[in-house]
């Protein structure tokens, strides 16, 4: 009986191709449907206005938008985290981070589940660094009762 060992590297060499591809194909799909084909269109001022407004109206969604938070920031630093413990978990072409960890089966649930730790361990914001906020507000909402009791 032949087991099969698969790893994050191999899952994604088998699944990166075919949604690349579908990527392609959705991607031609919306074009042909939003746009038409362009051996049917005709160039008229009224298609080059509409090209016009939907480019005024994404630009104005995305400015809209505004700059990425710190909270948005560390959402995405560990996901690459993630993604790259997944990878380098056991590669096979050099010794992995699994491997270094003696004594314990380590999967690729423990890089989830690490993750899933940190973003419950990671701020909002990182104005608590500052001390302007929390001294600030400090002790306005604070249950004093409660705290003599404890």
């Amino acid at each position: 009986m032949y087991v099969f060992n698969l790893q994050f590297a191999t899952w994604m060499a088998y699944t990166v191709p075919p949604m690349l591809v579908n990527v392609a194909i959705a991607w031609g799909y919306l074009v042909v449907l939003f746009f038409g084909l362009p051996c049917f269109k005709k160039n008229s001022a009224s298609s080059e206005m509409n090209k016009k407004n939907v480019s005024k109206m994404l630009r104005d969604k995305y400015n809209a938008l505004g700059p990425m938070s710190f909270h948005e920031l560390a959402v995405f630093v560990l996901f690459l985290m993630v993604v790259c413990l997944w990878l380098f978990r056991d590669p096979r072409f050099m010794p992995g981070w699994g491997e270094q960890i003696k004594g314990v089966k380590v999967g690729d649930s423990t890089a989830a589940m690490l993750t899933v730790v940190l973003l419950f361990v990671v701020p909002k914001d990182i104005s608590f660094l500052y001390g302007s906020k929390c001294s600030k507000h400090r002790g306005k909402n604070f249950f004093w009762d409660l705290h003599s009791i404890i």
